[in-house]
């Protein structure tokens, strides 16, 4: 039962140590997607501020702004 139980924590083990790194592995992607996701946001955040900008400076909306 010692060998039994020597290769279960063997198992154990191995698990818990891929279980661990497929966790980082996920966590490391989700990371990335936030960041692209934050940086995405600011790039759009700048459109809509310089569309702003010249409303504001010219008083006019642009030719592609419809408004229902």
């Amino acid at each position: 039962t010692k060998m039994f139980q020597a290769e279960l924590d063997k198992r154990r083990a191995r698990a818990t140590h891929h279980y661990r790194s497929e966790l980082e592995r996920i966590e490391s992607i989700a990371r990335g997607a936030r960041s692209h996701a934050t940086e995405n946001q600011r790039y759009e955040e700048s459109k809509v501020k310089e569309k702003a900008s010249k409303f504001r400076m010219t008083g006019k909306l642009p030719a592609a702004f419809w408004c229902f």
